[in-house]
């Protein structure tokens, strides 16, 4: 398993982004614990940078499966690539960039219209090291 390690200064408030953990571990939703296993796959996150564009027809071939960051996931979708919802992002801005999707991976501190706008999607959450540690 391959472990990142991520570290840096929230944009919203630490009471928030626990408060927001601490709704999303009531819905229920499946807590995963690390990045998927090699057996089940590839798998292709995809941020928003500028050579994106140049990998379009590459991510349409992919052979795995492919998680769009934040709204790169809507762009992806636009582009005919069917993508996962990937976000760490606490603030609740995030919940204007779930429109069409389907299935997401979460963190738990993502905001609660999150979790609210992707009633029917397919969801799992991890926690981060932030949360699993309060």
């Amino acid at each position: 398993m391959l472990r990142v390690s991520v570290h840096g200064k929230c944009y919203v408030p630490e009471e928030r982004v626990i408060a927001n953990a601490a709704h999303a571990l009531t819905l229920g939703l499946p807590l995963i614990e690390g990045l998927p296993a090699a057996d089940e796959g590839p798998l292709a996150l995809v941020g928003g940078g500028p050579s994106t564009a140049l990998h379009l027809d590459e991510l349409r071939a992919w052979k795995g499966r492919v998680w769009g960051i934040n709204g790169t996931h809507q762009w992806l979708r636009s582009h005919g690539i069917e993508a996962t919802l990937f976000s760490v992002d606490p603030g609740e801005e995030l919940a204007d960039l779930t429109a069409g999707a389907t299935s997401a991976v979460l963190a738990s501190h993502c905001d609660p219209q999150v979790f609210a706008n992707l009633q029917g999607a397919h969801v799992v959450i991890f926690n981060s090291e932030h949360v699993a540690g309060a």
